[in-house]
């Protein structure tokens, strides 16, 4: 099945780019404003359902947040994601 392989390959990278997150969005090269706006929309999606990576100081939503919004972003829920 192409299209169960194809997934799974993107799930694999989504997963990647989200667990070396802060390698991929820093103030100086963010390579996340590069993506399609399909592939941020999940990024952002699960970078803002598990808050773990923005609860732990990892990333800045500063960065994180500019780097991701697109055209297609409909709505962000950030209840999950602590202020401080």
């Amino acid at each position: 099945m192409p299209g169960a392989m194809c997934d799974s390959l993107l799930n694999l990278t989504l997963r990647h780019v989200i667990d070396h997150l802060e390698e991929y969005c820093n103030k100086n090269d963010n390579l996340l404003t590069l993506l399609p706006p399909g592939v941020k929309n999940k990024l952002l999606k699960a970078c803002t359902v598990t808050s773990h990576y923005l609860n732990k100081g990892r990333v800045n939503l500063k960065h994180i947040l500019p780097a991701l919004l697109n055209y297609q972003t409909v709505a962000v829920d950030l209840t999950s994601v602590n202020a401080c």
